[in-house]
């Protein structure tokens, strides 16, 4: 009878231990079933001759659109390959679409000749790619500015010791040298983030910097022109206050095209005196573009028009100099 019980209890046992390994991943992990999807919403706004989406960033996973047009005329909305029926005035569709990667995604009106009038631009899905590079005794950063919202920082120690990276109240481990760590922070409001090493004395031999976030990209126009752009930094605004290209990137337009030899632009370094001091001058983007795209003169003094210019690098120049004087 003792015996027949022992069996029992084993029996028993062995019947719970494969539940709990239902349940139990090894180790001792809960193991779910299968993880809950993310669904964002965005309502996109159309009418003429402008997007404005509720958001310009989502995680990846499902993102519904909510297309309103709220224009005199027909649009419609196209991304990641799929996109509404022809919407009248008034009318709305809503657009599901599934993004299983992390990246930057354009949109636009299909409509013949509404992108190029400003119906266009990017939602970023996933964060923003930022790599740091570590090593005795400094970070390098590929971009130093990025849109608000989610950024993926690849932080990789290529020094001969041990190294960390820390920013806005988050921080990696601390990594040996040739180990790498992805470091997810979401900055939802634009401004200045000090970054540095933690480990004692890293700091103050040089492992520092100011990571710059700038305000959410809207994707409006406030003017209607009719060269066809294709740059897809952040906006296609004509207005001031939001960035509408890539100040880093500008900065390196800037002097590849020699206009520090004319211009005085403290940011720049540069001190030439042929045209306008642009540190007193203050000018919007909009205005960065027509003159560097066109040409301009006055008082007698002509600056050249950089029409071979790609749409990118003008976009990029204009936010560097408006960054550095605003």
């Amino acid at each position: 009878m003792r015996r027949f019980a022992q069996v029992l209890v084993l029996v028993a046992l062995a019947t719970a231990g494969i539940a709990a390994g239902a349940v139990l991943a090894p180790g001792g992990s809960a193991s779910p079933s299968g993880s809950a999807a993310t669904t964002t919403k965005i309502t996109v706004t159309a009418t003429e001759f402008k997007f404005k989406l509720s958001r310009t960033n989502a995680p990846t996973g499902t993102v519904i659109f909510t297309v309103v047009n709220k224009g005199k005329i027909a649009h419609d909305f196209k991304i990641a390959g799929k996109k509404t029926t022809t919407l009248s005035p008034g009318k709305s569709f809503t657009l599901k679409v599934r993004f299983a990667k992390s990246g930057r995604f354009a949109y636009l009106c299909t409509l013949s000749g509404h992108a190029s009038a400003g119906m266009k631009g990017v939602l970023q899905v996933g964060g923003t790619p930022v790599t740091v590079t570590a090593t005795e005794f400094k970070f390098k950063l590929s971009r130093l500015s990025v849109p608000a919202g989610p950024v993926t920082f690849t932080v990789t120690n290529k020094g001969k010791i041990a190294h960390d990276f820390r920013i806005f109240g988050k921080k990696t481990p601390t990594l040996s040298p040739g180990k790498s760590f992805k470091l997810n922070v979401t900055f939802a409001k634009k401004g200045r983030y000090a970054f540095l090493c933690t480990l004692a004395g890293h700091a103050a031999a040089g492992m520092k910097g100011v990571f710059s976030v700038a305000a959410p990209a809207v994707t409006t126009t406030t003017t209607t022109t009719t060269t066809t752009t294709t740059n897809t930094t952040t906006t296609t605004t004509g207005g001031t206050g939001t960035l509408q290209g890539d100040p880093v990137a500008g900065k390196s337009v800037f002097a590849a095209n020699g206009c520090g030899s004319c211009h005085t632009l403290a940011a720049a370094g540069s001190s030439g005196t042929v045209g306008p001091n642009l540190d007193q001058a203050k000018p919007s983007q909009a205005k960065v573009r027509q003159y560097v795209q066109n040409g301009s003169t006055s008082g007698g003094i002509s600056m050249p028009a950089f029409s071979n210019m790609s749409q990118t690098d003008l976009f990029n120049v204009a936010a560097f100099v408006y960054a550095s004087t605003h």
